[in-house]
């Protein structure tokens, strides 16, 4: 059954999903903190410490459900993983909504101005989408293989440089846009896998075909290798508001960037097609730079509250 807007509504479903349960993980990632401590016999864990561990796990039951979302919108879009993938920006808004209620960070203007900017880009891709020929996946398999090849090994030369930097914002940047790339191609291989040799796509593979089935067991390698390194982002003290910016642009842009690389001269760029992406860079540019002013911002104000304490405790012992 080909229905692009249920195709969209999965791809919403899953960015809602899967962004609220990235803002639980970063919330309780000290659970492994905790551990450490009990290891080495510290005291004094608080009640909210305690929770953490709980927060962390239901976290990262949802972080469990994406296959479930791209295998039902391949389902309704003949094969067609962009239209599951354009809808991931949406899912931004629950990060900012997350970090700003619960964790208590501070959500600047321009930051919800660049969020909005991004999901319209988003959006605009989705639409265009729904016009898109029916992929032909011999093709890809013959087209698409090299370019994968080519991201993987200049994502691995990304992370030995991130990991060597120690930064929190080189991190952030490397690590959400190498696991962003390898989340964009798990529902794009399974997409291949659901669709290789039948006339229109399944919730499953044909079982009958060997390369079917050896494809969409690959898009769960791609889907793993993604959440791994998303978890070692923030456990390396990535910023979620600059990893999952750039986790959600190359998820959006690189299955579209694999599609016209698999179809030359079939799959075109449009308009639309530059417009979106535009959106999409210039509302996370907006995000990450702004991000960056506001992080300096509150170091030097921590600073010279602690230069002013030091100066009044002097005076008292005066």
């Amino acid at each position: 059954m080909y229905s692009p807007a249920l195709a969209m509504l999965f791809g919403i479903v899953n960015t809602m999903v899967l962004h609220l349960a990235k803002s639980m993980e970063r919330h309780g990632i000290e659970v492994f903190d905790q551990i450490r401590a009990k290891l080495k016999k510290e005291k004094g864990e608080s009640e909210e410490g305690a929770k953490k561990p709980v927060i962390y796990l239901v976290g990262l039951a949802l972080n469990q459900t994406p296959m479930l979302w791209a295998m039902l919108s391949n389902m309704f879009s003949d094969g067609n993983s962009s239209y599951h993938t354009s809808m991931f920006g949406l899912g931004l808004i629950v990060v900012m909504l997350y970090s700003s209620r619960i964790l208590g960070e501070t959500i600047q203007k321009i930051e919800y101005v660049g969020a909005i900017i991004m999901i319209i880009g988003t959006v605009i891709i989705g639409i265009e989408n729904i016009n898109r020929p029916k992929p032909e996946m011999e093709m890809i398999l013959v087209n698409a293989w090299i370019l994968i090849g080519l991201y993987l090994a200049i994502g691995i030369i990304g992370l030995i440089v991130a990991y060597k930097k120690n930064n929190p914002l080189v991190t952030g940047i490397i690590f959400g846009l190498f696991a962003g790339g390898s989340g964009g191609m798990d529902p794009f291989l399974k997409a291949v896998g659901q669709s290789y040799g039948v006339e229109s796509a399944g919730f499953l593979p044909d079982l009958l075909n060997p390369i079917a089935i050896l494809i969409f067991v690959l898009s769960f390698g791609v889907g793993t290798a993604a959440f791994l390194i998303t978890q070692w982002g923030f456990a390396r003290d990535a910023d979620a508001s600059v990893l999952v910016p750039c986790y959600n642009s190359l998820y959006i842009v690189w299955p579209i960037i694999l599609y016209l690389f698999a179809y030359p001269g079939e799959y075109l760029i449009y308009p639309t097609t530059i417009a979106g992406l535009m959106l999409i860079i210039t509302g996370i540019l907006l995000m990450q730079g702004f991000k960056r002013k506001v992080r300096r911002k509150q170091q030097d104000q921590t600073e010279i509250y602690a230069e002013n304490t030091t100066d009044i405790s002097e005076d008292k012992v005066v």
